[in-house]
């Protein structure tokens, strides 16, 4: 249900047809001002500042390289889609240690990484890698994406193929 959701935005936002997919495009035509910033803490990745119904703004920290800030807009995105209710005034901070930790408790955090994992690792784009029987690493700098984050799309899609499997089998592209 979340996929066909991102995959809704994706086209709705016109991403779907660019692989790599363009968080910074998308955000662009939601009408969300990204900034480059660094941030106070270490740990925070990025931060959603909704001052009114018409203006969002993220900021996203610059520390980090180019595959780490897509995933993090994306994640930003995420929350801003799914979880944010435009007509309220919010801040969001969103912090390293609660992302992709399911031990953490927080199921959000959880949410909107799948989010950024269906919008910047698309199916057909990874179906094209598989058959191209690219490493992952190799499949995460032509998508630009983490490396732990393919790991992560794999898992997912074989826990979907294969529901009954035991999700503590990490499977692997070689």
């Amino acid at each position: 249900m979340l996929e066909s959701k991102v995959k809704a935005l994706s086209l709705h936002y016109g991403a779907q047809a660019h692989v790599p997919v363009d968080p910074f495009l998308i955000a662009s035509k939601a009408h969300i001002t990204v900034y480059h910033t660094d941030c106070e803490f270490s740990d925070r990745f990025g931060i959603i500042r909704t001052k009114n119904e018409k203006q969002t703004l993220f900021y996203l920290a610059s520390n980090w390289d180019q595959a780490h800030q897509r995933f993090f807009l994306a994640h930003l995105l995420g929350h801003y889609f799914l979880h944010l209710n435009q007509e309220q005034h919010a801040d969001r901070y969103c912090r390293i240690r609660y992302n992709s930790d399911p031990s953490a408790g927080y199921p959000e955090e959880q949410e909107a990484d799948e989010f950024a994992r269906f919008l910047l690792i698309p199916s057909h784009a990874l179906s094209d890698c598989l058959n191209q029987r690219l490493s992952v690493e190799e499949i995460a700098t032509h998508l630009m994406v983490p490396s732990a984050q393919v790991k992560a799309r794999l898992n997912e899609l074989k826990r979907a193929q294969n529901p009954s499997a035991d999700p503590s089998i990490r499977g692997q592209v070689s």
